[in-house]
């Protein structure tokens, strides 16, 4: 009974170092998202694109294999702030997917993307991509650090039950639903030098200017 008692604890403990050892950390403040798409709304036969460039996104990350990813909104919008939900799947390749749901509306000031203030009602998004930066020689919280995320040939869009335009002082214009494919987007940020590497940057320059006056 020992012997079967201690297998089982090796086995849940290889398990946890296995689930460890592919662990990555995504956490940070520091992150930049790049992203364009068509937006359509199919009753009127209207469509635009939409781009986003560099814009500031903090990422909270809550356990291994889950996150919070919060954008701050420019002024008008509401809610300020954007937040969605991420989770990783680090095997066999790493991956993560990026959702928001539950929000009832989200306000667009005019100039934003129509020269008119726009509602959205009922919004669901989802963003699929693959994890391709990744610098195992920085170890932080959760594992190794990700620096560089794409979108890969899962699903990428946003869906609006309703759009409404404002068409008057409270006067808003049902414009019917309305879909936003993401052609393309990015989440990057900088690639640190590991600590070790610039000790021993540092010490290499000493030895050389040490090197340097001793000849002299």
């Amino acid at each position: 009974m020992r012997t079967i008692n201690r297998a089982v604890g090796l086995v849940a403990v290889a398990a946890v170092l296995t689930v460890n050892a592919h662990a990555l950390s995504v956490y940070g403040n520091d992150w930049r998202l790049n992203l364009s798409g068509n937006l359509l709304v199919p009753s009127m036969g209207f469509s635009t694109t939409v781009s986003v460039t560099n814009a500031s996104v903090e990422i909270i990350q809550t356990a291994t294999n889950s996150y919070q990813l919060q954008h701050q909104l420019p002024s008008g919008f509401n809610p300020s702030t954007l937040v969605l939900t991420g989770n990783i799947n680090p095997l066999p390749t790493p991956q993560t997917t990026i959702l928001a749901a539950g929000y009832p509306l989200i306000e667009v000031p005019a100039g934003a993307i129509l020269p008119m203030a726009l509602r959205f009602h009922g919004v669901t998004a989802i963003a699929n991509g693959d994890i391709v930066g990744i610098n195992n020689a920085v170890i932080e919280a959760y594992g190794p650090r990700v620096w560089r995320i794409v979108d890969n040939n899962g699903p990428n869009f946003v869906v609006a039950g309703n759009i409404q335009a404002q068409i008057g002082p409270n006067q808003w214009l049902d414009l019917g639903p309305g879909f936003l494919t993401l052609t393309d987007w990015e989440l990057i940020r900088p690639v640190p030098e590991p600590a070790s590497l610039i000790a021993l940057a540092t010490a290499l320059t000493s030895l050389v200017g040490l090197r340097r006056r001793t000849c002299r």
